[in-house]
């Protein structure tokens, strides 16, 4: 018999507070602000959720809050790869290893798109982007 996740009975004693390592209006803002009206509308918890913005630095001022709140349950953090990618790139000194994973709240798509008309022919050149498809594949 599985037991039930540790967190199970938790309930926060302060406001909780979702941190978007992004600036207002984008994807992540959004899904925070998604999440945030459907727990307070359901009265899925007694205290307030806050959205708080931490875009700056491309994200890394959220990274580094979230490390600074070390041990904090009431702190969650959105973010999307930025969380390997910008402390690589940046070199600023955090781990994606120092925080938790709680869940996996949506799935997102890149694309690689150009300014030119007219439909594309995938090449060879293009392996590293189609790994295992057919390469004479048309992108209208």
């Amino acid at each position: 018999m599985a037991s039930a996740p540790a967190f199970a009975g938790w309930e926060p004693a302060k406001p909780v507070e979702i941190v978007v390592a992004a600036g207002a209006g984008g994807a992540s803002d959004q899904m925070a602000r998604m999440m945030q009206a459907a727990i307070q509308k359901n009265n899925l918890m007694k205290q307030p959720m806050v959205v708080s913005l931490k875009g700056g630095a491309s994200g890394a001022e959220a990274l580094m809050y979230m490390k600074s709140s070390e041990g904090d349950p009431n702190k969650l953090l959105i973010a999307y790869s930025l969380i390997y990618m910008l402390p690589l790139s940046a070199k600023i000194p955090f781990n994606w290893r120092e925080l938790t994973p709680v869940s996996v709240i949506a799935l997102d798509q890149f694309v690689l798109w150009d300014n030119s008309a007219g439909p594309k022919t995938m090449s060879q050149d293009d392996e590293g982007v189609r790994r295992g498809r057919d390469r004479s594949a048309r992108i209208a």
